[in-house]
């Protein structure tokens, strides 16, 4: 089974941020009037994608272990995707 999927850069966006929440100190995250601190910068979407990618295929794991299936992650270039889809038509 092939099962392509994205949502790794929004993934490891939440990671990212839970992370540097956590690694500020109280005063960081509580603004002076005691409000929470919220940050606007912008975290590299490839930094986020790399995280992210790690978790998703964390939580993929552990939700088709359940089932007895096993995951595993194969990247591909857009072009080698499409050589893959003639061959599979060329034998069909």
């Amino acid at each position: 089974m092939l099962m392509v999927t994205s949502g790794a850069v929004a993934f490891g966006k939440q990671k990212l941020r839970q992370e540097i929440l956590m690694s500020r100190s109280l005063r960081e995250a509580v603004g002076k009037d005691g409000k929470a601190f919220t940050s606007k910068s912008q975290i590299d979407p490839r930094a986020c994608a790399a995280s992210g990618q790690s978790g998703l295929m964390a939580l993929y794991s552990a939700m088709f272990s359940q089932y007895g299936v096993s995951t595993a992650q194969v990247n591909f270039f857009r072009f080698q995707f499409q050589f893959i889809l003639k061959l599979i038509s060329w034998k069909y």
